[in-house]
């Protein structure tokens, strides 16, 4: 049909009433253009719904991806945190034992002055004792007139005796002290070399949560570029649909020359719109659904990124409280370190003092047995060994029946104040009892001058029945380890003692 009868059908339809009342007039073009405009407007909204879709999921997957890493950030929150209050505590107890370290070297160095007072003096009595062997030769004669004096001497080395037998005792504390704090020493030693394995499991941990940043890093700056190239993606489709738009404009003056065919399409076309209409009703409700989609994600997204930028701060913050607490860790360590350097040194010191002391000792006990050989003080079948007069005794008796023997040679059985003594007595190999005993297993072993047991001379196992209180010395390759307990009623040999300020010296 030609567009001339479209027109006198129309005008014949006007006049003649031909169509039914209500029917809308329709002009020339004007049912292709409002089919155009719907059509165009439905492909808008279905590209607009697919560029949502597309934007929703990439939203849901970066959703998916800021938790991810929110749940790895706040892991590595509590790793953190874990490492921060361990290595609190470590540097806690290395305050701890830093403070131990310095009252310990405080006593040795008061342990340190108090050697050297005693070196002085024994240095000084040295000196004194010297002077006096010099003299001995011209004061020999004088010595055998005037008896009253010698005898004032006598007591006063005797008192000198008693001095250095304190000092023996108190170097003997000393040296049981350091032993003690070598354990300590060695123990704490042990404890830092864990620490020190413990830190460095910890920077490794570390180093893996930096690598792991720098790998969300990455998988980030991958997203931006791919949504920056779905972006140019969809400038393109939209330059297309402009030319589509040019092609379709042009298709509208084609169409317009076909009025007579669209005319017949009236109604096909006018159902077709009404369906449009209503999916595009449809299509605008899933529209803002979407928008709507959108906006909560867009918000869980920025919250999702504030909340990691917190924890990476957080992270941050936990790292630099790390490096502080190893740097304090370090610096603690170091003191430590000193520390114990100065121990040693004074440990070292210690060790030259008591050298030089025993050495002081040694030129004192010759002085001493130089005067004493001008003058036996020990009477015939008696031994002497430093101001003591000891005697073995053969005879077999118990414990008491022996110690009742000594006190009627005006002495008593043998007591071992020193480690010098106990080698002159395991040299000597006088089998037999002892001046040691216990009221019962629940009570200390005493000596007979009621002085309790400082130090024991004990063969290995030794003591080793609780029903067995009497003590006594029996020869062994080791002549510092030669004690026994044995049954008080057993009949044993014995050895008695007695310091020699009991005797006077004999004048020929």
């Amino acid at each position: 049909m030609e567009l001339g009868d479209y027109e006198n059908n129309s005008s014949s339809n006007a006049d003649g009433n031909s169509e039914p009342d209500g029917t809308p007039e329709l002009t020339p073009g004007s049912q292709p253009s409002e089919r155009n405009h719907l059509q165009t407007e439905r492909d808008q909204l279905k590209t607009e719904r697919d560029r949502l879709w597309t934007s929703n999921s990439n939203l849901a997957v970066e959703k998916k991806q800021l938790q991810t890493s929110n749940s790895h950030l706040t892991a590595e929150r509590n790793q953190l945190q874990t490492e921060r209050d361990q290595l609190r505590t470590s540097n806690s107890n290395l305050a701890e034992e830093k403070k131990q370290l310095q009252t310990k070297i405080d006593k040795l160095q008061t342990s340190n002055n108090d050697l050297t007072a005693e070196r002085t003096l024994l240095k000084t009595e040295r000196d004194q004792l010297m002077t006096s062997n010099s003299n001995l030769a011209a004061e020999k004669k004088q010595l055998q007139t005037s008896n009253s004096r010698l005898t004032a001497e006598k007591n006063q080395l005797q008192t000198d005796t008693d001095q250095l037998q304190t000092e023996t005792d108190q170097l003997r504390t000393s040296n049981s002290n350091l032993a003690a704090e070598k354990k300590q020493l060695q123990t704490s030693n042990s404890r830092l070399t864990a620490d020190k394995k413990q830190l460095q499991t910890e920077t490794d941990q570390l180093r893996t949560s930096n690598s792991n940043l720098a790998a969300e890093k990455k998988q980030l700056q991958t997203s931006n570029s791919r949504l920056t190239a779905e972006k140019k993606q969809l400038q393109t489709e939209t330059d297309q649909l402009g030319t589509s738009n040019s092609n379709l404009a042009a298709e509208k003056k084609q169409l317009q020359t076909s009025n007579s065919r669209l005319t017949a399409e009236k109604n096909q076309l006018q159902t077709e719109t009404d369906q449009l209409m209503t999916s595009n009703s449809n299509l605008a409700e899933e529209k803002k659904q979407l928008q709507t989609s959108n906006s909560r994600l867009t918000a869980e997204k920025n919250q999702l990124q504030t909340e990691r930028d917190q924890l990476m701060t957080n992270n941050s913050n936990l790292a630099e409280e790390k490096k502080q607490l190893q740097t304090s860790n370090s610096r603690l360590t170091a003191e430590k370190n000193q520390l114990q350097t100065e121990r040693d040194q004074l440990m070292t010191s210690n060790s030259n003092l008591d050298v030089e002391k025993k050495q002081l000792l040694a030129i004192k006990d010759q002085q001493q047995a130089k005067i004493l050989h001008l003058e036996s003080p020990c009477e015939p079948g008696w031994k002497y060994f430093s101001y003591k007069c000891y005697i073995h005794k053969p005879q077999l008796r118990s414990w008491t029946e022996s110690r009742r023997v000594c006190q009627t040679l005006g002495a008593d059985l043998l007591v071992i104040n020193t480690e010098e003594e106990q080698i002159f007595i395991g040299q000597w190999g006088a089998e037999g009892w002892i001046g040691l005993r216990r009221q019962g297993r629940a009570h200390a072993w005493t000596w007979v001058d009621n002085t309790k047991l400082c130090r024991g001379y004990w063969q290995p196992g030794e003591p080793n029945n609780d029903f067995v209180n009497c003590v006594m010395h029996k020869s062994h390759a080791n002549p510092k380890t030669t004690w026994i307990d044995s049954k008080c009623d057993n009949l044993n040999h014995f050895t008695c003692e007695k310091n020699i300020q009991h005797y006077k010296f004999r004048v020929n």
